[in-house]
């Protein structure tokens, strides 16, 4: 049951059997595609409309181009060439002129078309010895019907599943429609409805399946886009953590973080002091602080994390860090024991992985109240794990935590400030939707000396060219990383045959037996990932074949080339991240995009990683092609779904929605008043209380 159909009421609820046309094997075939209710089917939304509005005159139709014809059966017949083959012609008539039709294996349309049948007729005109049609769509009208779901109109098109067509879905949509839209309860409040000049949710929900003009499709979409967004809204305002109660006021002087600053093996940017400035005023304050920390790769964003956790520990509080994966928080913790090295600041690591006695120690810690810096996983968030000392809560790759998540971490204590950092940029239209509270702090600039990274799409045809060119540069004292999107097995086979870093390393270490190659996957346990990261990190590694768990973390100056295999099978932000691994150091850096792309939108990732290098452009890109799903991090924790809004495209709508959610939870934060008993319908609430996810 989708999301939809478990935040309504009768008769929405009911199962779809009860839809005219829907018998057992249908329900099983609409099954596959999430339509379980009367409620689901309904919002089962048109991906696209044909215009099939202009009847055209028999005499008036042209080769090559589409057309909708109305006219008469004359005649009908069926001959079979071959025994594969049967082929059903016929002539319509107008009384402007007379058009051929031919179905080619649709015997049955002998049957359902007898001479006299008056028919409507969509699809695309050819000439061969006169004009015709090849199995068009048609439409058989009864005496004095006018009316068609699948021509003479704007028809929708729907996303399907095998076993199930265009015209059953359209009819299945359109008896529920008729069936059950009267009674589809309101959920917005009339206010809202007047104050946004929105139409009826029963009008859109017409409007948006059979509509009569593309105003109508536009009312009915904007309609719904505002249902999705103030419900996403509601449920992100409320559940956040979007404090701005009285937090922790840490204002001893950062006499720690003068001795790190000073001890770095790097001058901080002005944009990483400015930053630092900005989150120590912010944390000096008695109010809450919550802090969007975003910049590109390679931007320096965990320095200056590192030196809001010291600030915490020299205030007498502990500061935790979370990291979505082992591997990045191994990372992170032998990061920070370089950075740290000398203050006596404790640092202890908390994972599922760790042995017992470490993981024992960690908690023993911990529950001490002693000043500390834990790094962690999900592992932080179990029960017995105990924060009453927490002053700062540092997340990074917030986009993969679900919310819920986030908040139970940031709930351990009391009024701990946060920091959310992001691997990569967040589009601005998300970080209004995700992070509309946060102070938003950008580091808009890369420390010096990092070079833009020279990218290049090579075809498989080209692929001794770049064992060229890696081998000169490898010859010239340079590295190299190979990352592949999954760990495979060994294999021998051709090179686009071979998807994952075991076939990969083999290949490798054969092209190139004079160089060192080492492989990095995230089944090496801990010790050894380690000890294969130190020895890259040392030059005794030249060539390191890796999966994306190299895509944060790992800062190897002397890495110069970056190939990313079957680049195509990647999204724009995780290539970028891969990306970023080179270009830390004083040399140019090339990063070559292997892969054969099978759609369009692959070639377009491709394309864009080619031409652009700034990773906020990247970001925006990334959410115009594939819509904000994966950067909402949500779906775990039961988020609405956006099925019409789309938050690049939708930006002045999705503005008005977190206003008008930020004004119902200021006013009435339960859900009490009866004006918003629709809100509580929208977001799932039988009765008034807490909102949250």
């Amino acid at each position: 049951m989708t999301q939809n159909s478990a935040t309504e009421h009768p008769p929405f609820t009911l199962p779809v059997t009860k839809c005219k046309g829907v018998g057992p094997r249908t329900e099983l075939i609409l099954r596959n595609i999430g339509i379980a209710t009367i409620g689901d089917l309904l919002y089962h939304f048109p991906r696209a409309y044909l215009d099939r509005r202009d009847i055209e005159p028999i005499a008036s139709a042209q080769p090559a181009q589409q057309a909708v014809i109305k006219g008469e059966v004359t005649s009908i017949r069926l001959s079979r060439p071959s025994r594969r083959m049967n082929i059903t012609q016929c002539v319509v008539k107008d009384g402007t002129g007379s058009l051929k039709v031919v179905w080619f294996n649709q015997p049955y349309m002998r049957r359902s078309l007898p001479r006299g049948t008056k028919v409507i007729l969509s699809g695309a005109v050819s000439d061969r010895r006169g004009i015709q049609m090849e199995n068009p769509d048609v439409e058989i009208l009864s005496d004095g019907e006018e009316v068609s779901l699948h021509t003479m109109r704007l028809v929708p098109v729907y996303p399907l599943t095998e076993g199930i067509s265009q015209k059953q879905m359209r009819r299945l949509v359109h008896a529920a429609l008729k069936e059950f839209s009267t009674f589809a309860p309101e959920n917005l409040p009339k206010s809202i409805i007047e104050g946004m000049r929105l139409v009826s949710r029963r009008d859109a929900l017409r409007g948006i399946h059979f509509p009569e003009a593309t105003d109508e499709i536009k009312a009915s979409r904007r309609r719904i886009a505002a249902e999705e967004f103030i419900s996403l809204q509601l449920c992100m305002q409320a559940s956040m953590c979007y404090s701005t109660g009285t937090g922790i006021a840490q204002n001893s002087l950062p006499r720690l973080t003068a001795v790190f600053e000073s001890r770095l093996p790097f001058r901080l940017t002005d944009a990483q002091k400015r930053a630092i400035a900005e989150i120590f005023r912010r944390m000096e304050s008695p109010t809450q602080m919550n802090v969007l920390l975003q910049g590109d790769v390679g931007s320096g964003k965990t320095v200056v994390a590192a030196c809001a956790m010291l600030k915490s520990v020299e205030n007498g509080r502990q500061a935790v860090l979370m990291a979505p994966t082992e591997i990045l928080a191994e990372q992170h913790i032998s990061s920070l024991r370089g950075m740290f090295g000398g203050t006596g600041v404790p640092l202890a690591l908390l994972s599922g992985s760790r042995p017992a006695s470490e993981k024992k120690a960690t908690l023993e810690l911990l529950a001490s109240l002693r000043p500390c810096i834990v790094v962690g996983t999900h592992a932080l968030l179990r029960d017995k794990v105990g924060l009453p000392n927490l002053g700062l809560v540092v997340i990074d790759e917030q986009h993969r935590f679900g919310v819920s998540q986030r908040a139970a971490l940031h709930q351990k204590s009391i009024a701990p400030d946060l920091i959310v950092m992001t691997a990569t940029p967040i589009p601005r239209t998300l970080a209004l939707a995700l992070y509309g509270s946060f102070a938003s702090i950008v580091l808009d600039e890369c420390p010096s000396g990092r070079r833009p990274v020279v990218t290049r799409y090579v075809h498989e045809s080209e692929r001794a060219r770049m064992y060229k060119f890696i081998r000169e540069s490898v010859d010239c004292g340079r590295q190299a990383f190979v990352v592949c999107p999954e760990i495979g097995e060994e294999c021998d086979s051709g090179a686009r045959d071979i998807a994952g870093v075991s076939g990969m390393f083999t290949l490798y270490m054969k092209v190139f037996p004079q160089f060192s190659v080492g492989v990095l996957h995230g089944r090496m346990q801990p010790e050894e990932r380690e000890r294969t990261l130190s020895r890259f990190r040392a030059g005794e590694i030249q060539i390191l074949v890796a999966t994306t768990i190299i895509e944060v973390g790992v800062d190897v100056p002397n890495a110069a080339v970056m190939v990313i295999e079957d680049a195509d099978r990647f999204g724009l932000a995780q290539l970028h991240q891969v990306r970023g691994r080179v270009g830390r150091g004083q040399h140019e850096s090339y990063c070559f995009l292997m892969g054969e792309p099978s759609t369009e939108q692959a070639a377009k990732r491709l394309e864009i990683m080619t031409s652009i290098n700034d990773g906020f452009q990247i970001a925006e890109h990334d959410l115009l092609l594939r819509g904000p799903g994966e950067f909402l991090g949500v779906a775990q924790s039961g988020s609405p779904k956006l099925r019409v809004g789309h938050l690049a495209r939708d930006i002045d709508l999705l503005q008005e929605a977190r206003k008008i959610a930020l004004a119902v939870l200021g006013s009435d934060p339960r859900l009490e008043r009866l004006e918003n008993g629709p809100i509580r319908l929208l977001i799932g609430k039988d009765q008034p209380g807490p909102v949250h996810l």
